[in-house]
């Protein structure tokens, strides 16, 4: 028993500090304006403390090798509680990166393209690791307690030795064969490609013909839409523009996928220069629009989102865009 309660301690040390040390490194990236935000700045010092608490009651009982429950049941509760205030915060962005909004044109373009920053992630790994090891001292005592003599309880301390040992191969092959899944260069045929882009861009178009805005903005790249000041903000502008364009006694007709340019690959992301054909009516004549966009899939091309990039170059883009594919050819 007192071999797996100073292993357990050592664990806690370990994902204890590695739960403090998410406090200093960064919780969310701006990337338009070079601006990183710690943990400590935020919600991280709250974390950061809770940590701290599990750090020094890991390094006080560790020379004692005593396995409290109730102590041992609270620093677990800590560690699931870590591990899911982690997980929320990332569902949270998530969700803020389609709703966020805001009236001040100089905050929507500073902030345009924020993203998640590692010491998320980390405070979260470091919550469930606490948890797991309090998980399996305890499940190692009452075994422990339901044996006959010493020997039958270093045999089941051996065999949880065992078990968790194939645990963590087996964990760690899990993560690996995702990684290379979710990282592996698929390139995926212009003709592919061409037949989803052209249904996306349809349902884009005809979304846009009806005035369902809702629907069509869907479509645009989230760092478009943060430029905007937020989905309501873009959707606002949006409607104010074809009621504009409709008192000229002009509608939108048809939009459909003209010609697709250059694809660049980078694990599931997907870039492409594309352009669209967009058919006006008016009271006179048809007028037919070549508009040149960037087509964006961060799913290996299932779902695409689009910026129109007509009369820009690169480098002005890199600025809007900060995550331009460097090699996608304008």
């Amino acid at each position: 028993m007192n071999r797996i309660v100073h292993y357990k301690n050592l664990f806690l040390i370990f994902f204890s500090a590695l739960g403090i040390s998410a406090t200093f490194m960064p919780w969310l990236h701006y990337p338009k304006g070079n601006g990183i935000i710690y943990g400590y700045l935020g919600d991280g010092i709250i974390t950061g403390f809770v940590f701290f608490l599990i750090f020094l009651y890991a390094l006080i009982t560790l020379r004692k090798r005593l396995l409290h429950s109730i102590f041992s049941f609270i620093i677990a509760g800590l560690g699931f509680l870590m591990a899911v205030v982690s997980y929320s915060k990332i569902q949270e962005l998530e969700a803020e990166k389609l709703n966020f909004k805001t009236d001040n044109p100089m905050i929507a373009i500073a902030t345009a393209g924020f993203h998640q920053g590692i010491g998320i992630y980390i405070f979260g790994i470091a919550g469930l690791g606490v948890f797991l090891t309090i998980l399996v001292a305890y499940l190692y005592k009452v075994y422990s307690n339901k044996s006959i003599d010493t020997n039958q309880s270093l045999d089941g301390y051996n065999l949880i030795l065992k078990y968790v040992r194939y645990l963590i191969i087996l964990a760690l092959l899990i993560i690996s064969l995702v990684f290379i899944f979710e990282n592996k260069h698929k390139v995926i045929s212009k003709e592919s490609l061409r037949t989803v882009m052209t249904n996306q861009v349809e349902i884009m178009g005809k979304a846009l013909a009806r005035g369902d805005y809702n629907s069509f903005v869907e479509y645009n790249h989230p760092v478009m839409i943060q430029s905007y000041g937020g989905k309501e903000k873009t959707i606002s502008l949006l409607r104010s523009t074809m009621e504009e364009l409709k008192k000229t006694g002009t509608s939108i007709n048809d939009v459909s996928l003209s010609d697709i340019y250059d694809i660049v690959y980078e694990g599931k992301n997907i870039q492409a220069i594309i352009t669209m054909k967009v058919i006006y009516s008016g009271t006179q004549n048809e007028k037919t629009e070549i508009q040149k966009m960037i087509a964006v899939s961060d799913d290996g091309g299932t779902k695409w989102h689009f910026i129109n990039i007509e009369g820009k170059t690169k480098a002005e883009m890199l600025k809007f865009f900060p995550y331009l594919n460097q090699n996608l050819k304008f």
